[in-house]
């Protein structure tokens, strides 16, 4: 399988996602919140969940900042996830 419909496939479910959670979200943010709990340290920790989830394969996707790392699978391998 070619790498760029890997990272077609990988596009199409990243905007799945995204549409997924969007009714989720708005629904949450109506929420009144009377005690705000979040610490630096949630706030940090979710900054580098987002890093690794988001912000990398967008970079490696788009750019070619990340093509160090790059190396090809065998066929079967790309063909099972």
């Amino acid at each position: 399988m070619s790498t760029f419909l890997l990272k077609a496939a990988f596009c199409v479910f990243f905007v799945a996602t995204v549409f997924i959670r969007y009714p989720h979200e708005k629904r949450q943010r109506q929420n009144t919140i009377t005690d705000n709990q979040k610490t630096s340290l949630e706030k940090i920790l979710l900054a580098i969940v987002s890093l690794g989830m988001v912000v990398l394969p967008l970079l490696y996707l788009f750019t070619p900042f990340l093509n160090f790392a790059n190396y090809e699978l065998p066929g079967w391998a790309s063909a099972i996830g």
